[in-house]
């Protein structure tokens, strides 16, 4: 879940939802991609100085050529709807029922692993591969 004191976050899950309204067989490949090259695409060294627009345009010019997403038909979903002050975007709202869907089920940062239903609290993200294989 994107957390509110990494904004770049929210931006990739914005862009990775619309990667799978406009084509959903490409959407893994695209979170795929984004976790493979974070520290491109959404680390702070990066990132601290574009703006939300500019941060959309990476994102979305990183799924089209990692997966072959129509890049214009993403950006279509994350642009500012316009309908309000505050609007958002069309992809907005899906992040606030993930997020509160994960908040209402205890999970307040990644990774939070659940196994048959018990969460595994020992997960940590600065595992390495190693651990990660036992």
């Amino acid at each position: 879940y994107p957390q509110p004191w990494h904004a770049p976050g929210a931006y990739a899950a914005e862009v990775s939802l619309a990667v799978e309204a406009v084509d959903p067989p490409k959407y893994l490949a695209a979170c795929q991609h984004f976790f493979e090259a974070q520290e491109d695409l959404v680390f702070d060294c990066v990132t601290y100085g574009k703006t939300r627009s500019e941060m959309y345009d990476l994102l979305a010019s990183a799924a089209a050529s990692a997966t072959g997403v129509d890049k214009v038909a993403v950006l279509d979903k994350v642009k500012y709807l316009e309908t309000s002050p505050n609007a958002g975007n069309e992809m907005g709202q899906m992040v606030k029922w993930y997020v509160k869907h994960g908040r209402k089920n205890g999970i307040h940062v990644t990774p939070t692993i659940y196994v048959n239903g018990i969460e595994e609290g020992k997960i940590s993200s600065g595992w390495t591969m190693e651990q990660w294989s036992e």
